[in-house]
């Protein structure tokens, strides 16, 4: 399976931020609009947060896992070099400590997306 199929499994949120207007956010902005609807199809629970500004701001993303924060610096970064910045950000999910409690969160989150509850009626 895909390590991007697997994002949601190590990874409790993705914040990336950028200057839509700026240059040396375009890698990030190509990355965005190439891979965005592949990754929240594999992940529907997975945040996945699109922050633009309009002043001045480093290019970014960010990744919160169960326990800690990690940021990369994505400054003129290709589209290349962000998912490389995304594939490293997942491969430390996958050695960071998980919390069991918060996986039940994902899996009840997931299913929700998908199946609709189902409304009982007494009468």
């Amino acid at each position: 399976m895909s390590w991007r199929a697997q994002l949601s499994s190590h990874i409790r949120e993705l914040r990336f931020v950028f200057n839509p207007n700026n240059k040396n956010s375009l890698g990030l902005r190509n990355f965005i609009d190439n891979n965005y609807s592949e990754i929240k199809m594999l992940n529907p629970a997975l945040p996945f947060l699109v922050r633009a500004y309009s002043g001045p701001v480093d290019p970014s993303v960010t990744a919160e896992f169960d326990k800690n924060v990690h940021k990369r610096s994505l400054t003129d970064a290709s589209a290349e070099q962000v998912e490389a910045a995304l594939k490293e950000l997942f491969d430390i999910g996958v050695k960071e400590p998980k919390n069991p409690a918060s996986r039940a969160d994902d899996v009840s989150r997931a299913y929700e997306t998908f199946i609709p509850p189902i409304q009982a009626r007494l009468d």
